[in-house]
């Protein structure tokens, strides 16, 4: 399974790092057939939905901040944009490959109990989960 994410990248402080205003608003991404080269999904990035209850920063809001503007306890709400998951299955004997179109934004406050594994295997039923209801 291929999991197709694009994040935003922190500075060695860890400030969220988001560009100038309108600099990203033509990021998109494309997953296309290279055979046939038809695009099979495509979406710009600013047309996903940011969640109403986003905050760049969480928690230590009443703590001070240190000399590089960080509140201690608190941290940054990275986002992390969820395009989609291609993974293999077997059909009648041969190998297939599927796409699945997922257009999710996932917030890191929302994951910060589960590891890795655990995170990565409930976008994959979440996705699984959306396909099946539409």
């Amino acid at each position: 399974m291929f999991l197709l994410t694009v994040k935003e990248f922190k500075t060695a402080n860890g400030k969220a790092v988001t560009g100038k205003e309108g600099e990203f608003n033509r990021a998109w991404f494309r997953l296309a057939n290279e055979e046939t080269n038809q695009t099979i999904d495509y979406s710009l990035i600013k047309k996903i939905e940011i969640p109403e209850d986003y905050k760049e920063e969480v928690g230590g809001e009443e703590e001070k901040e240190d000399e590089e503007g960080n509140k201690p306890g608190g941290f940054i709400n990275s986002l992390t944009y969820v395009a989609g998951v291609v993974y293999s299955e077997r059909r009648e004997g041969q190998i297939c490959w599927v796409f699945e179109s997922l257009k999710n934004l996932m917030q890191a406050k929302d994951y910060m109990s589960l590891s890795v594994e655990e995170t990565l295997a409930d976008i994959f039923h979440r996705g699984f989960e959306e396909y099946e209801t539409q």
